[in-house]
């Protein structure tokens, strides 16, 4: 598996990773069960870490992420920060900006950072 979840109950924060090749299918179940374990917790907050993704999908990928989340409801207060490391390839770095503007476009709070600190004090704001 290229992703992973885990909640992390002292910042109330739900924290996927990505990694690796990422087929579509993949993005969709890793996305589902972000969906799923944020709704178990009732958490808003959502640190997803794409530092050792490799690509596997593109940004109509995304796009159909971004109808489904819009369908099934962004909770009040919604945050997310993208971790990246700053030099990844430039097809990864168009996409972590697509998700970022496409959310922006509506009025979802997501932003880019390179430190992981810097994430977690953000979203805790």
């Amino acid at each position: 598996m290229a992703w992973r979840t885990a909640y992390h109950p002292e910042r109330g924060v739900i924290e996927t990773v990505y990694g690796d090749e990422l087929s579509p299918a993949d993005l969709q179940a890793a996305f589902n069960a972000t969906l799923t374990l944020g709704r178990r917790h009732s958490a808003i907050r959502y640190l997803s870490d794409c530092r050792d993704l490799r690509g596997g999908h593109g940004v109509f990928d995304l796009y159909g992420l971004m109808k489904y989340l819009l369908a099934v409801g962004v909770p009040v207060g919604f945050k997310e920060a993208l971790l990246v490391t700053g030099g990844e390839d430039a097809r990864i770095a168009t996409d972590v900006e697509f998700w970022r503007t496409a959310c922006d476009n509506r009025g979802i709070d997501v932003r880019i950072f390179k430190d992981r600190t810097q994430a977690l004090n953000w979203l805790a704001e």
